[in-house]
């Protein structure tokens, strides 16, 4: 045994084993980077390893047979000095040998330290020991599969483990529309921490061959790009449920701690099913007629394929809804529809969030308020992180006159949902109607504009905002702007058209009042107080037209027409009609946010007409509204709302007052109150209303001057 073990090692054959060994270690990592970076099937690698191992029996019966010389290869019964021969190819062999480890060494290195960026600067002055690992982005996994036809099913994956990973207490995860933006936008994992605000992002890929999957997963730090883990799942197709759950649970360990329960698995279906569930529940949140009407055929295929699976029948439930809100169908025709899939989804499963939002949504429908916030209270504490259900709740609140609950369901959608544009309208439109002024709000909307230009409805925001903010030369330019994007749009001259006539350039108000009626814009209000100014009657009738159509949302408008018409007696009847309804309302602090600005006008009709007992009720429900706005901070030193309870119990001193503090971007609404409504006429002939009517004519005219000098030539000239 001696023998053959001192034969063996003469003829160099243990150092060909461990050079073949290295060299073959040293193939397949080669190999295994080469598959990853093209994409390769799985039999590509088991082909190579089986490869490998197939050729060291051939390798070390070579060695035995075989020399390596001076004069190349020879057979090793052959050399006359087999001594000499076996010392140098010995020496070879560890020159090799020696050189496949500096190989290996550098591929280690490499791997671990060199293919990867360079960590950027900290986002936030915070050491790396006490940054919070609390937050999360889950990206759409990338499709890496070999006719790169799977998109739908990498998007799919990550969409569960987003909605998995939200269940988990104390994780932040950003929604879905966000986290999906970076389909499109490319960003390092800095810019997307920086952009969403989560300490971690968790991305990978897929790649199906048949009915095989695999799964790469990686959780990647923002602040320094460090992986947290990264791992590889293979499996059937079938197992997919399988492998969302592994990772979101390791997810869950790296990033909370072993101690913490893992997320609930997700409900199980066919692929078939699943795919038309995730286009489905993609298609509703586009919030368009046509793509709520693709919805509802994706879910109702999904349904009818597996009518166990609830949250299709949820998806459902909702998408037929948004038929209603965005497809002009009407309630009655899908609520059988609605209710029954509701009902099956929480006969499935009772924790199903937004199922109990559907119901909230209907029952809102049917009038029913009280029922309708219980259930999307139900839907907000089932799933805390979906920002559609914090939206809808504050909507909820915000239409009970609730802003305080109202104003933190907003903020919580944002900070969720950073870049959904609907997230986005929503909170510039609610929080900037109670106050226009806050620099967050027109910060918020001017970004809008940038990552969504393609999108009227983020112009439409910051249009409103700024026109809430008394700058009608910025509306003006804004509103071109967003024309030359959008010219089939009738709403940007209309803005355009009444902003111009604000500021006295009257034949391009026409123009462009002219351009906005062929385009059939259809607003109600963008001529009203141009209307009001030079015909007061017509602007009556015009009031009276929307009432019947639209009901006692534009009471308060029918209000001041008949006021300023002199028509109080009526005004007194219906607003006396309507108190009597409203007030248990009001008192409880339930009613909406036109409700109480009825108040406004109902108080000043009540006391010409010499009830002054109504008058002090609904001035005093109105002040309470506004001293709880104020204690907020949502107000802040915005002093419109206490001229109105000024004027409502004809305080002028107090008036006089607030009009000698009131900022520049009250002029031009103040100027109008003074000059078109009879209940300030007394306080315009005071030196202080005279000096507001002149202040707001020196603005004007610096808005029309700068208008003058940025404006394009086709703005105030459009037919020269």
């Amino acid at each position: 045994m001696k023998g053959v073990y001192n034969e063996l090692k003469r003829r160099n054959v243990f150092r060909v084993a461990v050079t073949y060994a290295v060299a073959a270690w040293i193939v397949a990592q080669v190999a295994g980077l080469s598959a990853d970076a093209f994409g390769a099937p799985p039999w590509v690698m088991q082909m190579i390893i089986t490869a490998l191992i197939i050729g060291f029996l051939p390798a070390v019966v070579v060695a035995w047979a075989f020399e390596l010389t001076p004069e190349g290869i020879r057979r090793e019964r052959d050399l006359e000095d087999r001594e000499t021969v076996s010392r140098y190819t010995a020496k070879r062999l560890d020159i090799a040998v020696i050189i496949l480890l500096l190989l290996a060494i550098g591929l280690i290195v490499g791997d671990r330290y060199l293919s990867r960026p360079a960590p950027p600067a900290p986002m936030v002055a915070e050491s790396i020991e006490d940054w919070q690992l609390d937050s999360i982005a889950v990206l759409p996994f990338a499709d890496f599969s070999p006719e790169r036809d799977q998109a739908w099913l990498g998007e799919g994956i990550a969409d569960t483990l987003l909605h998995a990973l939200a269940q988990v207490d104390d994780l932040r995860v950003s929604a879905r529309s966000s986290s999906f933006a970076y389909r499109e936008r490319q960003a390092d994992v800095a810019t997307i921490g920086r952009e969403l605000g989560v300490a971690t992002v968790l991305e990978g890929s897929v790649q199906r061959f048949g009915e095989r999957l695999r799964v790469s997963a990686q959780l990647v730090r923002t602040d320094t790009q460090a992986q947290l883990f990264s791992r590889t799942f293979e499996r059937e197709l079938d197992d997919i449920f399988a492998i969302q759950d592994e990772i979101a649970a390791a997810v869950t360990e790296a990033l909370l701690g072993s101690t913490r329960p893992a997320p609930a698995a997700t409900a199980r279906t066919a692929a078939e099913v699943y795919d038309l569930y995730l286009e489905g529940r993609q298609l509703w949140q586009e919030r368009t007629a046509e793509s709520v009407r693709l919805a509802v055929d994706r879910l109702e295929r999904a349904v009818a394929a597996d009518p166990n699976y609830a949250p299709a029948h949820a998806e459902l439930a909702t998408a037929l809804l948004f038929k209603v809100f965005y497809a002009d169908v009407e309630l009655v025709e899908v609520r059988a529809s609605v209710e029954r899939h509701i009902d099956r989804a929480l006969t499935l499963d009772r924790d199903n969030a937004l199922a109990w939002a559907a119901r909230g949504h209907l029952l809102e429908q049917l009038e029913l308020p009280d029922q309708a916030l219980d259930a999307l209270l139900r839907a907000e504490a089932l799933d805390p992180g979906n920002a559609n259900i914090q939206i809808w709740t504050g909507n909820r609140f915000f239409e009970l006159s609730r802003f305080a609950e109202a104003a933190r369901r907003f903020e919580r959608a944002l900070e969720l949902d950073p870049l959904n544009g609907f997230v986005r309208r929503r909170y510039i439109t609610v929080l900037g109607n109670l106050n226009s002024q806050d620099p967050r709000i027109e910060r918020i909307a001017r970004d809008s504009v940038r990552l969504f230009p393609d999108d009227p409805s983020s112009w439409f925001g910051l249009i409103r905002l700024v026109s809430n903010q008394d700058r009608p030369d910025e509306v003006i330019l804004i509103a071109y702007e967003a024309h030359q994007l959008f010219p089939d749009n009738g709403y940007f001259p209309a803005w355009m058209s009444s902003n111009l006539n604000s500021l006295g350039f009257a034949e391009a108000s026409e123009y462009w009042g002219q351009q906005a009626r062929e385009l059939r814009a259809d607003r109600d209000d963008w001529v009203g107080h141009a209307l009001l100014r030079s015909d007061p009657e017509e602007h009556l009738a015009r009031s009276h037209e929307l009432y019947e159509a639209q009901g006692n949302i534009q009471l308060p408008n029918l209000l001041l027409s008949l006021r300023i018409n002199g028509k109080h007696e009526e005004g007194y009847e219906r607003f006396k009609a309507r108190f009597a309804e409203l007030e248990p309302r009001l008192e409880a602090g339930d009613a909406t946010l036109e409700d109480y600005g009825l108040l406004v006008e109902g108080a000043i009709v009540a006391r010409k007409m010499g009830d002054n007992e109504m008058a002090e009720r609904a001035t005093q429900l109105f002040a309470d509204k506004v001293d709880e706005v104020r204690d907020l901070g949502i107000f802040g030193d915005f002093v419109i709302p206490d001229l109105y309870i000024a004027m409502m119990r004809q305080d002028f001193d107090l008036a006089s007052e607030l009009l000698e503090t009131a900022p520049q971007s009250s002029l031009t609404f103040l100027e109008f109150l003074l000059t078109i409504d009879p209940v300030y006429t007394d306080l315009a002939a005071m030196p202080v209303g005279a000096g507001i009517i002149a202040r707001a004519q020196d603005r004007r005219q610096q808005q029309a001057d700068r208008l003058r000098a940025e404006a394009p030539p086709e703005v105030l000239q459009p037919e020269g």
